[in-house]
């Protein structure tokens, strides 16, 4: 064979093998996106079991909608709304060791104002303190879940230390 049709033939072959890459690289770009929209379509439910499957957070189910997962060595309650869909709680019920209402009821309402999306409920000897939130059917959970998980923590923590040492 003359070397200019080889050269021809070895750029042809070149070329679909380019072609056969470059249709590759789209169809695996495709197959992450159909992927990506999938996960975000999930229901908002199977959203936060994933997210605590992902975790390694133990969770059980209390009822249909009404979960109990651990983290950071306490309890939480997760409930779904199949209703509302794009509503989620989470909650956690802390023991508290203050008879000192007063000064217990100021610190929680200064620690709602300062986290501004938590709620804090004082009830006897307990404190339960909640997250709400809408989240929209597309929105990935993960960094929001683990910064409410964050918050929730850290005010149970803020509010135990300082209602034991009798702040205000």
């Amino acid at each position: 064979m003359k070397p200019t049709i080889k050269n021809i033939l070895a750029g042809f072959a070149g070329s679909l093998v380019s072609i056969a890459l470059f249709i590759g690289v789209l169809w695996c770009i495709n197959k992450i996106q159909e992927h990506q929209e999938e996960k975000a379509n999930l229901p908002l439910n199977e959203k936060v079991l994933a997210y605590l499957d992902k975790h390694d957070i133990p969770y059980e189910e209390v009822d249909t909608f009404t979960y109990v997962f651990t983290y950071n060595d306490e309890k939480y309650l997760y409930i779904y709304d199949p209703e509302d869909p794009e509503y989620m709680l989470i909650m956690s019920s802390w023991a508290i060791r203050n008879n000192n209402y007063h000064a217990l009821f100021e610190t929680a309402n200064e620690l709602q104002w300062k986290k501004k999306f938590i709620k804090i409920r004082v009830e006897n000897d307990r404190v339960v303190f909640s997250i709400e939130q809408l989240v929209d059917v597309q929105a990935e959970i993960d960094e929001a879940f683990t910064r409410w998980l964050k918050v929730l923590t850290s005010t149970a923590i803020e509010l135990s230390i300082r209602a034991d040492l009798g702040c205000e």
